[in-house]
């Protein structure tokens, strides 16, 4: 693996197995229905939720981005699922 920047780079391989997590979009589909269906989501339109999650972790690929902002991929997705799952606000309870 090289490193540039104090930032790891990912493989080939890696980058296959990324594509690969953030391009089911069925099985992203699947969890969010069952989320809103259980209650442990709002209620929202599921495909929009769908293209904003993978438009969101897509920018993965943006290697140059997390190199100059000395960003790993670890925490750029954990960022990311923070983002979408709980929001910028402050909870204020």
């Amino acid at each position: 693996m090289k490193e540039e920047a104090g930032t790891r780079l990912l493989n080939p391989e890696q980058w296959a197995k990324v594509n690969a997590s953030i391009s089911d979009w069925e099985a992203l589909r699947l969890l969010l229905a069952e989320g809103i269906q259980k209650g442990e989501f709002i209620e929202v339109n599921t495909m929009l939720a769908i293209k904003l999650i993978v438009d969101a972790t897509s920018s993965v690929y943006d290697q140059r981005f997390y190199m100059e902002n000395k960003i790993t991929l670890q925490e750029a997705l954990t960022t990311i699922v923070d983002v979408i799952l709980f929001g910028l606000v402050k909870n204020k309870s």
